[in-house]
């Protein structure tokens, strides 16, 4: 149910022009980091995959498939140290390393 309301709002979000507001920062990881929540890893990745590729394919906009997986990934690490018992600071230290991991390296292999 939530991967559907997941898909449905980011078709509209996109075909009306809101997305590029808040809905691709905040929105999207925080429908992902709920998935995550509710269901576990393979079941979220494949909520987040077939989301991204019906978004993709039905709308075409790269541009905000890229952003929408940054936000994904972004979901999926706070999610993962939601659920991890331990304490904030350890928490915010690794998901920080992991954000920056994971935006920097894409730059670096583009050579840019």
């Amino acid at each position: 149910m939530l991967s559907a309301l997941f898909v449905v709002s980011s078709m509209i979000a996109i075909y009306t022009g809101i997305a590029y507001t808040l809905y691709l920062d905040m929105v999207v990881p925080l429908f992902v980091c709920l998935i995550y929540m509710r269901l576990d890893l393979r079941h979220t990745l494949l909520s987040s995959i077939t989301s991204l590729l019906i978004v993709t394919f039905a709308i075409g906009d790269v541009a905000s498939a890229i952003w929408m997986s940054q936000g994904i990934l972004m979901g999926l690490i706070c999610g993962y140290f939601i659920r991890k018992k331990e304490t904030i600071f350890d928490d915010l230290f690794y998901s920080a390393i992991l954000y920056r991991a994971s935006v920097i390296a894409p730059v670096i292999s583009a050579g840019v």
